[in-house]
């Protein structure tokens, strides 16, 4: 089983701990004892809140729905637990078919005490906000990720920034529009958020070892794409701090390379805030 890699990052403007997991990808009885193990860590660290910035699932299936809920309940007795939705709760197969996020099991992790999944829906707790971005299908598998699709579509459901005093978080599974400094100018919900979490990337399947001198890129991202940017840690642009993380799971287990999965660490991210 790959090690646990840890990374830390300090943001200004909030005085509160975020531990953001990404592409947990859970799907049958191989990814269990990856959770058992990150929850012996969690139960160990302070932290104030725990996001899951998509993909929790893969190919919009779960085996065993009543063993992953009952887990994600036992987090949600550590902290409040913030889920995103990413593209693997929605689709999908070769022949195109589209899932959808499992309509039952979404209900049942409603209910659980602490648990709050962000479905273009916000979560406000005091001072902090969270907002969850859901992408459609047609984004991902038709568009390609496309820029002008992306500030389309956030305006149509955000068509107004969040303009009190909360310290807005968003939770987009994929970091890709934010390669354009057009989506800060024309996305109306960006203006008032300084923080996004994203995963997606898989850190690129870049080594750990080379990453500081790949300075955010990968080898290799979802869709095939080479030497993608943005592939994982924190990036600035444009006044919002960007986190992405390479995530517990690197191969889809949709994938005939999951097998190799084992090789490759889990990413845990604490993000400490700091008062300015």
């Amino acid at each position: 089983m790959g090690r646990i890699e840890v990374k830390k990052y300090e943001v200004e403007g909030m005085d509160k701990t975020i531990l953001l997991l990404s592409d947990i990808h859970y799907w049958d009885e191989k990814e269990k004892n990856t959770l058992r193990e990150l929850y012996r860590m969690l139960e160990t660290t302070e932290y104030d809140y725990l996001c899951i910035a998509g993909d929790l699932l893969d190919c919009g299936t779960v085996s065993d729905e009543e063993w992953l809920l009952q887990y994600i309940k036992s987090l949600g007795k550590l902290s409040k637990v913030v889920i995103g939705i990413g593209n693997h709760e929605l689709v999908k197969e070769k022949s195109g078919k589209v899932y959808g996020f499992p309509e039952e099991f979404y209900q049942n992790l409603q209910k659980l005490r602490n648990v709050h999944v962000l479905d273009n829906d916000s979560f406000v707790d005091g001072l902090i906000r969270f907002i969850g971005v859901t992408l459609p299908v047609d984004y991902y598998y038709h568009y390609h990720e496309n820029t002008s699709y992306f500030i389309k579509y956030v305006n149509r459901i955000f068509p107004e920034p969040f303009l009190d005093k909360k310290y807005n978080i968003l939770l987009c599974h994929t970091p890709i529009p934010f390669r354009n400094t057009d989506v800060f100018d024309k996305t109306m919900l960006l203006k008032t958020v300084p923080l996004i979490l994203c995963g997606h990337m898989h850190g690129g399947m870049m080594p750990t070892i080379l990453r500081p001198l790949a300075k955010g890129r990968g080898l290799i991202g979802p869709f095939h794409t080479v030497f993608p940017s943005l592939a994982y840690g924190k990036k600035v642009r444009d006044g919002h701090t960007i986190i992405i993380s390479t995530g517990v799971t690197k191969v889809s287990q949709c994938h005939t390379l999951s097998r190799l999965n084992p090789l490759f660490t889990k990413e845990v991210t604490i993000i400490k805030g700091k008062k300015e």
